[in-house]
């Protein structure tokens, strides 16, 4: 742990401390609040942000879960998102993991299942303190610095290509006055505050950019059921999708690859069936529509506005 706050005891032998705080205002909040008026027309994207890894000095797991929940904090606020629950993958993430990073190709495809248009890969790349103080009295005045180096890259299932990467550093300050102990020792305990917030810094810098880059996906959603003439979607109210709305029913793509090179170009639209209306909700996020044009509607065919 970074050795960065003074410890304060009070008594007659030993000595006693005052602390004076300097925190810097983190003005990516006021970005943050502005994401707020910023809801995309449509229906909001399902995306996961996987665990974060740590690569930095400080082993702590709290870092990188503190950093993955300060970017969902963030992305949440934006109402642009559904952020999937990792477990609803159902598989063992640390299979899909490489030394350094997520096996994304693999992720994709079981994302795509749950209609998951991107998966977030996020690492706390550095974190660095540096103290600054006078070394001249009993009345002392430090300063502690601490930078926090966060990466974070953003993968789209369906195109199975990387649509955002960018590392990003942010610092957070605290000033400290205290007494010296009679022997003249510095009592120095961890601060796990001032990672905090120079995590939230960084991290905060990130939600518009992915906004940004996840709203120009696609969305897409998948028929779950169909019993006679009603369809089940898996997708409903708190998607964004409206009584009354059209959506367009396509079979699945086929993926198409580049016959010298072998590398993924796309995936090929699939033939259009028909049209559905939705008419109502059911369950926590999944509406019932009925057959507005077409025929041969089954499980797994995709869905789009229409």
């Amino acid at each position: 742990m970074l050795r960065l706050a003074l410890t304060c005891i009070l008594g007659l032998s030993i000595a006693s401390c005052v602390t004076s705080k300097n925190r810097t205002q983190d003005e990516s909040d006021s970005v943050v609040n502005k994401l707020r008026t910023l809801r995309a027309d449509g229906p909001r994207k399902r995306i996961i942000i996987l665990p974060f890894f740590n690569e930095s000095f400080e082993k702590d797991d709290a870092i990188a879960k503190t950093a993955r929940d300060t970017l969902i904090k963030g992305l949440k606020r934006t109402d642009n998102f559904i952020i999937v629950d990792n477990t609803d993958l159902g598989k063992d993430l640390d299979k899909y993991k490489t030394e350094t990073s997520y096996n994304m190709d693999e992720l994709g495809k079981v994302a795509q299942d749950l209609g998951v248009v991107a998966i977030v890969e996020g690492h706390v790349v550095d974190i660095k303190a540096k103290k600054v103080g006078e070394e001249v009295g009993l009345l002392r005045s430090m300063k502690a610095d601490v930078t926090a180096t966060v990466g974070v890259r953003v993968y789209s299932s369906s195109s199975k290509k990387e649509v955002f990467n960018e590392t990003r550093s942010a610092m957070s300050s605290e000033k400290n006055y205290r007494v010296l102990n009679p022997d003249g020792k510095k009592s120095l305990a961890s601060d796990p505050e001032l990672i905090r917030e120079a995590l939230a810094k960084a991290l905060n810098g990130f939600v518009l950019p992915i906004t940004k880059s996840v709203d120009k996906l696609a969305w897409n959603g998948r028929i779950a059921y169909v019993r006679g003439e009603k369809v089940y979607l898996n997708a409903g109210r708190l998607t964004g999708i409206s009584v009354g709305d059209i959506l367009k029913v396509l079979e699945s793509g086929e993926d198409v690859y580049d016959p010298e090179s072998g590398i993924f170009i796309g995936k090929a639209p699939g033939r259009v069936k028909g049209t559905l209306e939705v008419v109502s909700y059911f369950g926590k996020d999944g509406c019932i529509a009925i057959v507005h044009s077409g025929s041969g509607f089954k499980e797994n065919d995709q869905v789009e506005l229409y």
